[in-house]
């Protein structure tokens, strides 16, 4: 998958790592970026800067009228990255109720399903293209403080896997990245992963 030529969409553009995505795939020689956010005024000041490249779009994950929009709209991508989501730092037993799990499931798990369901025919129509699903670190190991958020990013790395399986027919590259969070929480994993017995962590690749 080259990035120069590519035509791009971002979700959750208007912050962190969605805004440096978007960046970066102009960086890099992307033809277009749809730089998708709930509030399409956040992304305005990258519109500006990059007229005819950078281009705004309201989207919702949790939306199902905003994605089939989206979907309609953006016919001519290559490359879907599958960047929004939320943690409401909820633990499973210690949140009071199971709204804030279900939050994140909506967002994390849900919204990523049913965008990547509604752009893959899109992606296959242009060529294959590919997916790039931002996960996590704690989709491998949970945070007792994270516990519910963990879980919708396990929940998300095996549809990836599930997901690169079935269209691999169309020739669609489908990839999860799982970066490590900010220092004091990438601390607190070592501290449970050393309690870990060696025969279950995950190897690191050598890549």
């Amino acid at each position: 998958m080259k990035i120069e030529g590519a035509v791009a969409l971002v979700t959750g553009s208007s912050r962190g790592i969605g805004r440096n995505f978007v960046k970066a795939l102009i960086a890099k020689g992307a033809k277009k970026v749809y730089a998708s956010a709930r509030d399409p005024s956040k992304v305005a000041d990258m519109v500006a800067a990059h007229p005819g490249k950078v281009v705004a779009l309201q989207l919702d994950i949790t939306s199902d009228a905003q994605i089939a929009a989206a979907a309609k709209k953006c016919n001519d991508i290559t490359l879907l990255i599958n960047n929004a989501g939320i943690n409401l730092k909820t633990g499973i037993i210690a949140g009071r109720n199971a709204d804030n799990a279900r939050a994140e499931f909506n967002t994390n798990f849900f919204g990523t399903f049913s965008v990547t369901r509604a752009f893959s025919p899109n992606l296959g129509a242009n060529g294959g293209g590919a997916i790039v699903n931002m996960l996590s670190i704690l989709g491998r190991v949970s945070l007792p403080a994270y516990g519910s958020y963990c879980a919708s990013k396990a929940a998300c790395l095996l549809m990836t896997q599930g997901v690169r399986a079935e269209l691999a027919k169309q020739g669609t590259l489908v990839v999860g990245v799982m970066p490590a969070p900010p220092t004091q929480t990438s601390s607190a994993i070592s501290r449970v992963t050393r309690k870990i017995p060696t025969t279950w962590r995950w190897r690191r690749s050598t890549r």
